[in-house]
C-alpha cells in the first residue's frame, strides 16, 4: 500500500512538472505591425517611427512595417516610443498575457496607442 501511495506521488509529480514545462517554455510568435487600422468604427494612423521593446528585445518600425518576434511563455512586458506625423511623442509601457493555445499574435501599436481593446489579436493564416 505505502509503495503504490509512493508511486502515485511520483506520478503526479512528473505530469505537473511537464505541466509547467509546457506553459513557461512555449513560443509563441508576435507580429508586431506599424500600418493603418480601422477597428470598431474608430481608425488609427501608423506612426512614423516606432521604437519598440517586448522582453528586453529592441525592434524599430516604419509606416505598413510588419516585423517577427518569437517570445517564450505567456507573459510578458511592451514599451515602446513613438513618433507621430505632427512631431509628437507617445510613450507607453504595459503588460499583457498571451493565450496559451494561440501560436501567433497580430500587435497593432496605433490600436494600442488609442487604448483599443483590440490591440492584440490571434492571427490566423488564410
Amino acid at each position: 500500500m505505502k509503495s503504490i501511495i509512493i508511486k502515485s506521488a511520483f506520478f503526479l509529480f512528473i505530469v505537473l512538472i511537464g505541466i509547467l514545462l509546457f506553459v513557461t517554455g512555449k513560443t509563441h510568435v508576435i507580429l508586431p505591425e506599424n500600418k493603418n487600422i480601422e477597428l470598431n468604427g474608430h481608425t488609427y494612423k501608423a506612426f512614423s517611427n516606432v521604437e519598440l521593446t517586448i522582453d528586453n528585445e529592441k525592434m524599430e518600425l516604419y509606416p505598413r512595417d510588419r516585423l517577427k518576434m518569437e517570445v517564450k511563455g505567456q507573459k510578458h512586458v511592451l514599451h515602446f516610443k513613438a513618433l507621430k506625423r505632427n512631431g509628437e511623442e507617445v510613450e507607453i509601457t504595459t503588460a499583457f498575457k498571451l493565450k496559451l493555445g494561440g501560436n501567433m499574435f497580430l500587435l497593432n501599436i496605433p490600436a494600442l496607442a488609442a487604448e483599443d481593446k483590440q490591440w492584440l489579436q490571434e492571427f490566423k493564416l488564410p
